[in-house]
């Protein structure tokens, strides 16, 4: 299948009705993950996260064109030079080299692959109220 895969890595659960209040009920990391180096990056981040997922994009895969209800925090795992994510009617391509990428999904985007292998990022929902405190920290905007 050519369409996305989620894999949650915080306990919670959503509603699309309640959509920002229930994000932010995923606040607990899975206890398989306790101790990783997945609980360690998310600690990192310089705002709390929610509702953290490991989101694979296929060859060919793409989202449809939507709005979520809060910023996400962005880190490409794997990617291809033909993966972008587009947002406000603007395709970037966000490479797999360690950084951490803020966007504003309350605007309209979506992500498609066109390259040969799986595009695959760890997405996490941020609070609304963080994002100035996030935008003074050194980071990217897209």
């Amino acid at each position: 299948s050519s369409g996305p895969v989620f894999a949650n890595l915080i306990r919670g659960e959503r509603t699309l009705e309640n959509g920002y209040r229930e994000e932010l009920k995923f606040a607990s990391i899975l206890s398989e993950l306790k101790g990783t180096v997945v609980e360690e990056f998310l600690d990192s981040l310089p705002v709390p996260v929610y509702r953290a997922r490991i989101l694979t994009l296929a060859p060919g895969g793409k989202y449809s064109l939507h709005r979520d209800p809060s910023p996400r925090i962005h880190l490409p795992l794997t990617s291809n030079s033909r993966a972008f994510f587009q947002l406000e009617g603007r395709a970037v391509h966000l490479p797999a080299d360690g950084s951490i990428y803020y966007t504003d999904t309350r605007l309209e985007h979506t992500a498609y692959n066109n390259g040969d292998v799986d595009r695959i990022h760890l997405v996490a929902v941020i609070n609304n109220d963080d994002i100035s405190t996030l935008l003074q920290k050194p980071h990217t905007i897209i």
